[in-house]
């Protein structure tokens, strides 16, 4: 069992400690070297046990709320216990039964960081690959996570991406306008993102201009504007990203990326997080 997301790097902002938020872990499950450290699949986010502090501590038990598997990682969301006044950062600890635990110290920190997020998700047809296991779902799960692990202080908008082979025009849609994380919103958020539906060539520009469109116009006055990019970076069609990357850079926003299995631009990727200050990932299929 590995924990990929919080780390001491790259940790979760739970908000106060009398009242915290959810957050999302990422996490590895391999099989033994043997048989080639294969991903375990067929888990529930019910078999996972999560602590923020120690596991020998019925108080600092974390309540799981959702997961799902994403091309070869678990992903969950939690929410953080209460906290006495005190320390504000704490280790994470996952265990899977009393099969495996893992541990990153220095991982969960009760201070509030607002967000401005925008999904932005690629629906070419390359999503589809592979037949059995395809990208879209991937993205679609981890996407609705996202919106699981978004916090009570947050907006959330979502956007999704694909092309026509005709230009000049806008292949992207707006599917979730940037709204104030409420029950409502939520569900709203979901069944955009669950509704979805790939074809087509790939406009990343086009996909990242609208999600970039969403802050200036319904984006709060102190969160950070973050937009998150899950796709497999093979764009073949205008706008590219490179056409709209001095607009998203100027306007200080930050640039996730995901990029979701095999035959995908990772190389791409990778440039479009470093050039936002961002953060990069990769997620093989399971």
């Amino acid at each position: 069992l590995q924990i990929i997301e919080p780390t001491s790097a790259k940790p979760a902002y739970v908000g106060e400690q009398i009242a915290p938020d959810r957050f999302l872990i990422r996490l590895n499950v391999s099989g033994p070297t043997e048989l080639g450290t294969p991903s375990v699949e067929g888990l529930e986010p019910a078999d996972f046990q999560v602590f923020v502090g120690s596991p020998s501590n019925a108080a600092d038990q974390a309540t799981v709320i959702s997961g799902a598997y994403v091309q070869g990682q678990y992903w969950l969301v939690a929410q953080a216990p209460a906290k006495p006044a005190g320390p504000d950062t704490f280790p994470l600890v996952v265990r899977l039964g009393d099969l495996a635990s893992a541990t990153q110290k220095d991982a969960v920190i009760y201070q509030k960081l607002i967000l401005d997020q925008v999904l932005v998700i690629d629906r070419s047809g390359s999503m589809l690959d592979p037949v059995v296991s395809p990208k879209i779902t991937a993205a679609r799960n981890a996407a609705s996570l996202y919106v699981d692990a978004a916090r009570s202080q947050d907006k959330l908008g979502v956007v999704s991406f694909s092309g026509d082979n005709v230009e000049p025009n806008d292949d992207a849609t707006l599917n979730a306008q940037l709204k104030d994380i409420t029950d409502v919103n939520r569900a709203a958020a979901k069944a955009a993102i669950l509704g979805i539906v790939a074809n087509g060539m790939t406009s990343i520009g086009d996909g990242m201009q609208k999600g970039a469109n969403e802050f200036p116009v319904r984006g709060s006055a102190i969160g950070e504007d973050w937009l998150v990019l899950m796709s497999d970076g093979m764009e073949n069609e205008a706008a590219f990203w490179d056409s709209v990357r001095p607009v998203i850079q100027a306007a200080g926003i930050r640039v996730n990326t995901i990029a979701l299995g095999p035959n995908t631009d990772q190389a791409l990727l990778q440039s479009i997080a470093n050039q936002t200050n961002g953060t990069y990932y990769y997620v093989d299929v399971g």
